[in-house]
C-alpha cells in the first residue's frame, strides 16, 4: 500500500470534500490516535499475512458512462420475466385483518 489517497477528479468548489474521503491530514491523524506511521504498518499489525494479498488486483479495464451503460443493457436483456405470485394470495397466507383494511381503504 503507498499510503495515499486516491484522487479522481477535481471536485468544483461548493462540492463537500466528505464525499471523496479523508484527506492525507484526517489520515495522517487517525494514524496518529491509533498510533502507525502509515497504513502500509497499520494493514501489518492488524490483517494476518495468510489472507493478505501482494500485488495489484486483477481488474478489468474501466468503462466510460456510456460504456457501462451498455454493458449492463447487455446483461440486463438476459434476464428473464415471471409471474409473481408472492403476497397475491396464491399461497396459505394470514393477513391480519388490519392490514387487509389498510390495503383495502388506500386510495
Amino acid at each position: 500500500m503507498s499510503g495515499k489517497p486516491m484522487t479522481f477528479i477535481d471536485p468544483p468548489p461548493d462540492f463537500e470534500a466528505r464525499h471523496l474521503g479523508p484527506t492525507q491530514a484526517d489520515i495522517s491523524g487517525m494514524l496518529e490516535e491509533v498510533g502507525y506511521d502509515s497504513l502500509t504498518d497499520l494493514v501489518r499489525e492488524t490483517i494476518p499475512e495468510s489472507i493478505r494479498m501482494e500485488g495489484e488486483l486483477d481488474l478489468p479495464a474501466p468503462l466510460s458512462e456510456a460504456e457501462f451503460v451498455s454493458h449492463l443493457r447487455s446483461v440486463a436483456s438476459q434476464n428473464r420475466v415471471f409471474r409473481s405470485f408472492l403476497g397475491m394470495g396464491y399461497s396459505d397466507t394470514l393477513v391480519p385483518g388490519v392490514i387487509l383494511r389498510n390495503i383495502m381503504e388506500n386510495p
